[in-house]
Parts: structure tokens; C-alpha cells; sequence
């Protein structure tokens, strides 16, 4: 927030527009100040629904802080001339619950990068080096967080270990990556294979060596609203979909929805 906001102000010429993407939600004070001081209309995205998501994960705990990011939201919402989103369900829930006027509105949903993330050979270098010849791979590719539900992954693995056509990709990092490492190590998983993050052009090479990707995400009715990025990269490179909610994104793509997973 602060070196934006100091870019903003003392970097960079007089804009036309301002556009703020949340999270994190913080950007809204940024996005009022530099719209106060330019003179300037402020565009507010909302990739994710703040500061409903950190409470209901438990990231947010604290009366105070949630009560200013309540404070912070509806600066956000009052400030912007204009709000954008990335699902229909935000339009929803921004019109019935936050008093956001719906003609301010508009929908630009998540995409990928055609040129990057396209169909290719399945039976490609990355299947050869990683020895996934002859099987069924199942990918995951993003943060290994909290909110992510890759312990269940784990399980469903532990599941499957017995079966050699069966492969899952965990490409990634995060907070619980090392956790799920040593589980995997401990319990003998050798159907699960970890990678490190990888540049975008690495990443689609590996995805079109695999069959199906997962968009998991811990049974929060809040991801209801959901349609990570992630998804559009798996169509675009040729994947089925497995999606463990019933989320929009389920319902505009017609993927395939997993059993929902149990956060208990």
C-alpha cells in the first residue's frame, strides 16, 4: 500500500484511470488517495470477496482489524466509479448484501494467454523426463495453502497408491508445502511428485502432459463465489476439470465436481 502509493503520487504521470485489484484489500486506501490527488476516476477489481474470505479461513481474527476491513471495503465500493469482477456470483452478492448499484458493475472474468497455455502433444519431453509415460496424470499447479484443501489430494493419493497407472503433479509453493512433503514421504507416496514454480511457458508444457486438473478449495460456502485463474489455464490447455465445490465456475464450464472435500 505504501510504495504504491508513493509511486502513485510521486513517480509517475497524471493518469487518466486508476485501476485497484483486491486482494489485498488494502489497495482501496491507495486507490482513494492517488484518486483524490490526480483528480482522476478509480476503477476497483474484486478478485476475491475481502474481508469475507480471510474471517471465514481464520486468517482474520481480531474485532479490530475486522472492523476496519469492513471500513475499508465500503470505502472501496463508495470511492469507485467503476467496480469490476471476475464471476457473476460477485455481482450477486455485491448488489444484495454491499449496496453496490448494479449499472456500476461490469464482469471481466479470468483468462489465459493463448500463445502460452494452448493444445499440444500429450506425449511430450516433460512426460519422458518425469516418467509419466503411460499414465493418467492428475495436476495441480498454484498456492499450497491453508484454503487450498491438498491434504485431501494427499489422502485421495494414499487412495490410489496401489494403482501404477496413476500419477499426481503438485507444482507449487506455499506455507503447508513442507508439510505435505514430509506426509507424503512418511506415509510413501510415490504416486505424488512435487515441482518448484515454474515461469508460465515451463508450466504449459507440463500441463499438456497431464489429463486432468484439480481446482480444490476447503468446503467454505465463501468459495462458492470462486473461479481461480488456474481454471482457465487447465481449458486452455486441453484439461478436464475437476472442481471440489459447486462453484460458478463449475456451472459456466460444465467441469466435472468432485465430491466436495470436508475441511472437518
Amino acid at each position: 500500500m505504501v510504495s504504491s502509493l508513493w509511486v502513485g503520487l510521486a513517480v509517475v504521470p497524471r493518469p487518466d484511470v486508476i485501476v485497484a485489484t483486491s486482494p489485498p484489500l488494502t489497495v482501496a486506501i491507495t486507490m482513494w488517495l492517488l484518486a483524490m490527488g490526480h483528480w482522476a476516476p478509480a476503477v476497483f477489481e474484486v478478485r476475491d470477496l475481502w474481508p469475507e474470505t480471510a474471517i471465514t479461513t481464520g486468517v482474520l481474527r481480531s474485532r479490530l482489524l475486522i472492523r476496519l476491513g469492513y471500513r475499508l471495503e465500503a470505502l472501496a465500493y463508495r470511492r469507485a466509479a467503476w467496480v469490476n469482477i471476475l464471476t457473476p456470483a460477485f455481482e450477486e452478492v455485491l448488489v444484495r448484501d454491499k449496496g453496490v448499484p448494479r449499472r456500476r458493475i461490469s464482469m471481466i472474468p479470468n483468462g489465459a494467454d493463448l500463445d502460452i497455455m494452448r493444445l499440444g502433444p500429450k506425449d511430450n519431453e516433460v512426460r519422458r523426463r518425469l516418467g509419466l509415460e503411460g499414465k493418467f496424470v492428475v495436476s495441480y499447479f498454484g498456492a499450497h495453502g491453508r484454503v487450498n484443501a491438498l491434504p485431501w489430494v494427499l489422502k485421495a493419493a494414499a487412495l490410489l497408491r496401489g494403482d501404477p497407472r496413476i500419477r499426481f503433479v503438485l507444482i507449487g509453493d506455499g506455507a503447508l508445502k513442507p508439510g505435505l512433503v514430509e506426509q507424503a514421504r512418511r506415509e510413501g507416496l510415490d504416486n505424488v511428485l512435487f515441482l518448484d514454480p515454474v515461469p508460465k511457458e515451463r508450466l504449459a508444457a507440463i500441463l499438456k502432459a497431464c489429463d486432468l486438473g484439480l481446482m480444490t478449495l476447503d468446503n467454505l460456502p465463501v468459495f462458492d463465489t470462486a473461479c481461480p485463474n488456474k481454471f482457465m489455464d487447465y481449458l486452455a490447455a486441453g484439461l478436464r476439470v475437476a472442481c471440489s465445490r459447486r462453484s460458478r465456475a463449475c456451472r459456466i464450464s460444465g467441469s466435472t465436481s468432485m465430491a466436495r472435500f470436508s475441511s472437518r
